[in-house]
């Protein structure tokens, strides 16, 4: 994604609601939260879904809106670290 479309509210927008946020909500988020923020947590709120299931968009929601810290084990866009493994 080039930075003038990752910072185009449509695109945020899109974004959002394709992730289950209803696109009333999605929009006032655009409104009253950077798209920095926005973009960072749909990477994080990505990261976790990634092979779990699906959460509820409202946990996206509060993802952004408490602008929550990097999930662990995860090291940039597109990259894991993985946990240390416990012993049994």
């Amino acid at each position: 994604m080039n930075a003038k479309a990752s910072h185009d509210p449509a695109v945020l927008v899109h974004n959002l609601v394709d992730r289950g946020v209803p696109e009333r909500k999605a929009r006032r988020i655009v409104k009253h939260f950077s798209a920095n923020g926005i973009r960072r947590q749909l990477t994080y709120y990505d990261f976790e879904m990634r092979p779990r299931d699906r959460r509820e968009p409202e946990w996206l929601v509060e993802r952004i809106e408490a602008d929550w810290r990097a999930p662990d084990g995860y090291s940039g866009p597109g990259r894991f670290t993985a946990p240390a493994s416990n012993s049994r």
